[in-house]
């Protein structure tokens, strides 16, 4: 008896050996017989398997013998899967503008292959809301997603060696540029961010608040134009320069606070930030660019101070509101005299107000573009005959103004000059003058 039992107990051992063979044979056969490549880790824990888009516009390059993603072509698909291969070939470029402008795809995904991103491919595209890109990208074109303002999500491959998001911004590694964020992105205070790119909030219409980490350096051109919910933002003590347009058109934006580090303010930095009601200037800023504060219909006073050696033509055009401008006395290149800003060294009156009285002692020989613009209440107006210049659009839009004496001092007439006084019924001309630009006197 134990002979036997010994013997079942080696038949049901050699039993279960061959059923483990025969499982391990199938599974392997199994494996070999699966030949599709693993899935890209961001496309995985992002979305489910999709079936990639049909009727893309695609061009085939002869040289690389690889296919290049041109436009939306005949495709329908409003979540865009891009191909892997074609034909039997890699798809690996997305080429400048492809998908631009377009109102309908809410979503891209990248396949691993691909390689490049051309310039604005993704601009304008108003519903689109996520972008996955793949670990083997290795470029991405200027302005690629600029004015995208649904855009929620951007996932890079954990793998990427050039890119990688965090708080829901794009980021490249090796420069800390900030190039792409969203309407709910947080800027990473890590120190991995230390630039924020041309555009990279352009158009984010739903961004209300963002705070700026001391790690960043510089914000570059346009980075928050047209934010048109931002209502406020601090900038930090590491920055010099304020980029031009860095924050135009963010119209519900009522405060600023600008740091003492800030020496340049750079042209249309805050153009049509109509809600701005006041701003400090910081000692220590030396220049302020021309339509700096273009079109800021609220802003009602400002403060010069005694650093500033600059301030361009135009930098407060169009500020319909503003009543009062102070000048630090120590400040040795602009004052105020009978409510005129006025340049020493060039004796140009940069802005007047509608109470303003322009000197006629000589202080005074030239009347600069927009000095005078949008005085709704200016009705009467004498001209020194100590002024030899009036400059581009310097009475434009004076709407109650109607009667100017133009002295014979002056030589010439700006384009635009009077420009919409819609009540102006004469204008005495002198012989003098040798120049009138166009348009001098349109919609009187």
């Amino acid at each position: 008896m134990k002979k036997i039992k010994m013997l079942s107990i080696f038949a049901v051992f050699a039993l279960l050996l061959c059923q483990t063979a025969i499982f391990t044979a199938c599974d392997t056969q199994s494996n070999e017989a699966d030949t599709t490549e693993p899935t890209d880790t961001a496309e995985s824990e992002t979305q489910p398997p999709l079936t990639e888009s049909e009727g893309l516009e695609l061009y085939f390059d002869e040289d690389f013998k690889s296919y290049i993603v041109e436009g939306i072509g005949t495709c329908t698909d409003t979540e865009i899967v891009i191909p892997k291969t074609v034909n039997g070939y890699p798809v690996n470029w997305i080429a400048q503008n492809a998908f631009a402008e377009n109102r309908h795809v809410t979503s891209v995904i990248i396949p691993e292959g691909v390689v490049h991103v051309g310039g604005k491919a993704f601009l304008g595209m108003t519903s689109l809301t996520s972008i996955v890109l793949p670990n083997s990208l290795e470029e991405i074109g200027r302005l690629a997603f600029i004015e995208c303002p649904a855009l929620a999500s951007i996932v890079v491959g954990e793998n990427n060696p050039i890119y990688h998001s965090d708080g829901n911004c794009l980021i490249e590694t090796a420069t800390k540029t900030l190039l792409v964020g969203c309407d709910n992105s947080v800027i990473p205070d890590d120190g991995s961010v230390t630039e924020i790119a041309y555009g990279a909030f352009a158009s984010c219409q739903n961004l209300k608040s963002i705070t700026i980490p001391g790690s960043v350096t510089k914000i570059n051109e346009s980075a928050f134009s047209s934010c048109k919910s931002l209502t406020s933002i601090t900038i930090p003590n590491s920055i010099t320069t304020i980029e031009q347009s860095a924050f135009a058109n963010c119209t519900s934006l009522t405060s600023i606070s600008i740091p003492e580090s800030v020496k340049v303010i750079e042209e249309n930095t805050f153009w049509s930030c109509t809600k701005l009601e006041n701003i400090s200037l910081p000692n220590g800023l030396t220049t302020i660019g021309s339509n700096a504060f273009r079109n800021c219909q609220s802003l009602t006073g400002i403060v010069i101070p005694t650093s500033v050696t600059k301030i361009e033509e135009d930098a407060f055009a169009y500020c319909s509101s503003l009543a009062k401008i102070t000048v630090d006395e120590s400040n040795p290149n602009y004052y105020i005299r009978d409510n005129c800003l006025i340049e020493r060294s060039t004796k140009t009156l940069l802005i007047g107000f509608s109470d303003s009285v322009i000197p006629t002692d000589g202080s005074v020989t030239a009347i600069g573009g927009h000095a005078f613009s949008y005085r709704y209440k200016l009705s009467d107006l004498t001209v020194p005959d100590c002024i030899t210049s009036i400059g581009d659009n310097a009475f434009a839009n004076c709407e109650k103004l109607t009667n100017v004496h133009i002295p014979d001092s002056v030589t010439s007439i700006g384009s635009n000059a009077f420009s919409h006084c819609d009540n102006l019924t004469s204008v005495h001309i002198p012989d003098s003058v040798t120049s009138i630009g166009s348009s001098a006197f349109s919609f009187c």
